[in-house]
């Protein structure tokens, strides 16, 4: 089941991202989404990372998820690692608080790229997709 699963997953993130690059516009998705991708902007964590660069002007594609935020009105399952530092939880945050459609936060233990890891993480996910 997971393996189908996140197949289906990743399979319309990549549709959204590849319309939203080409397309350089919002594209809402063909169903819920689940982002496991938790970022306000691309901008904002490159700026974290480096404060000392114009981050801001060396990017091409900000992926200013924040701003589009307000105009998705598609359920989100906001699944969060509460020790990564390469992007933070707080940058999830500003995004789960922009969101306009029904949303869930979920905060797992661990570090970047360990969510899946995690024993609640798919069992969430089905959660919410059976939910709809």
């Amino acid at each position: 089941m997971a393996d189908r699963l996140e197949d289906q997953v990743l399979a319309e993130i990549r549709r959204i991202f590849k319309a939203e690059l080409e397309r350089e516009e919002p594209v809402e998705p063909a169903h819920d989404l689940l982002r496991e991708l938790h970022v306000d902007s691309l901008a904002a964590v490159g700026q974290r990372h480096y404060p000392f660069l114009p981050v801001r002007l060396l990017l091409k594609h900000r992926f200013d998820s924040a701003a589009l935020a307000p105009q998705i009105r598609a359920p989100l399952l906001c699944i969060v690692a509460t020790h990564d530092e390469v992007i933070p939880p707080a940058h999830a945050k500003r995004l789960y608080d922009a969101w306009a459609g029904p949303k869930r936060w979920i905060a797992l233990a661990g570090a970047h790229n360990e969510t899946t890891d995690q024993a609640d993480y798919w069992p969430s996910v089905q959660a919410f997709l059976s939910a709809r």
